[in-house]
């Protein structure tokens, strides 16, 4: 908790400074009993809902992966607080600060403002729920792993993961500057995929598992897809 509560003051900070995301405040937090009172943000919903219109999206998505670049440049940790991601999910030489679950439910939009909210620093809980650092592909893909997985049928006609996916890491570059290695990306892609499909089979429920062919296909997709991002880069 207290990792947790410390990335959300900075991350609160730098939200604050670059004014393209705002984190919830910490109202409360008790260290002996590893308790933290954050601020209820009302009016706000999950930006899934916005991805599944193809007229709202566009401006959202670029917006999301500016915040994401911009997070990745300025997040910092003391070194006491730096614990790597899993053994399968590093990639030597793009390391960062991660945000550890940046996903679509996370992700929210302000009904009353064009804000966008981020909510959740603490590593996802599917791996660990302890990491803070490691390659900036975990982030990047995390986010779109969500869209692959629990799929609309929105999603597939006409191809709305590879609209949205193309967006964000445009933006995503574009903010960061970065070259964009499409080699390391689709090797640690595939990698990332491989590790998490065995997970897949054990924990989707009877009433989802109607939709694995879907999502192995968008998969698929998506990286065929990341070869002809090459103007992707910063």
């Amino acid at each position: 908790m207290s990792v947790e509560v410390e990335k959300t003051l900075r991350a609160r900070t730098i939200g604050k400074n670059c004014g393209l995301f705002y984190v919830p405040e910490v109202l409360e937090y008790n260290n002996s009993k590893g308790l933290a009172v954050f601020e209820r943000i009302h009016h706000i919903s999950p930006i899934i809902n916005v991805l599944k219109s193809t007229k709202q999206c566009s401006p959202i998505v670029k917006q999301v992966g500016s915040a994401l670049a911009v997070i990745h440049r300025e997040l910092t940790l003391p070194d006491e607080m730096i614990i790597e991601l899993p053994l399968e999910f590093r990639s030597h030489g793009t390391e960062v600060f991660i945000h550890g679950d940046f996903n679509p439910i996370n992700v929210c939009i302000s009904l009353d403002t064009p804000s966008i909210i981020i909510l959740d620093w603490q590593m996802t809980g599917q791996h660990g729920g302890e990491a803070t650092y490691g390659t900036r592909y975990f982030d990047l893909i995390w986010f779109v792993n969500y869209l692959l997985w629990s799929p609309t049928f929105k999603f597939f006609f006409p191809d709305q993961v590879n609209k949205i996916t193309k967006l964000f890491f445009q933006s995503y570059f574009k903010e960061s500057g970065l070259f964009y290695d499409v080699e390391m990306f689709v090797r640690y892609s595939n990698n990332f995929f491989e590790t998490k499909l065995p997970d897949r089979k054990k924990t989707t429920s009877r009433a989802e598992r109607y939709l694995l062919p879907y999502s192995k296909e968008l998969t698929k997709r998506f990286i065929k897809s990341l070869n002809s991002h090459q103007s992707c880069e910063g």
